[in-house]
């Protein structure tokens, strides 16, 4: 969730504790000037006892997110790596 204090809680059920984080959070200044100083995955990880539900459910959101980015990473040096080798048999087969 990028910026909670925007979210619209009707759209939610009354017995979700995300709800009930929803709500302490949008009324919270500390909460808010936190989230406007630090980076998203920062203010969620600092609030894993504040704000249990949305802190697990951001989390999980935010770790598969770094490991996608790193499995594409390294997806992508194999296949620069893979490319380089393919290149230099080639021309060492062309001298023959």
């Amino acid at each position: 969730m990028q910026d909670p204090f925007i979210f619209n809680l009707e759209s939610m059920y009354d017995n979700d504790g995300m709800k009930e984080d929803l709500v302490q959070i949008k009324h919270s200044r500390k909460i808010k000037m936190e989230f406007h100083s630090m980076q998203l995955d920062t203010v969620w990880c600092t609030q894993p006892n504040t704000f249990p539900h949305i802190a697990k459910t951001a989390t999980k959101v935010l770790v598969s997110l770094a490991t996608t980015y790193l499995c594409e990473g390294g997806s992508s040096t194999l296949l620069h790596i893979k490319t380089k080798a393919k290149n230099r048999l080639e021309q060492w087969f062309s001298t023959f």
